[in-house]
């Protein structure tokens, strides 16, 4: 039976895989010859990228920061 860490592994390897290969399909976009676009478009692409990104790492910060509490009288 598999482990809730092995699942996660799976999961997040075969997610990760996809993301980047979706990237790298928005990098062929930039061919000039095939596509048309402005720097507003590409500012728009790259500002939502990086907020997602954000969104995601927040979400491993914020349940790794929960768990890593601990009640002491001292502090």
């Amino acid at each position: 039976m598999e482990t809730k860490h092995q699942k996660f592994k799976r999961l997040a390897e075969s997610r990760t895989n996809r993301a980047i290969d979706a990237i790298r399909g928005i990098a062929k976009l930039s061919n000039k010859n095939h596509y048309d676009f402005s720097d507003e478009d590409v500012r728009k692409i790259f500002s939502v990228l990086r907020k997602e990104i954000s969104d995601a790492q927040n979400a491993y910060a914020a349940i790794l920061a929960k768990s890593s509490k601990k009640f002491n009288l001292d502090n």
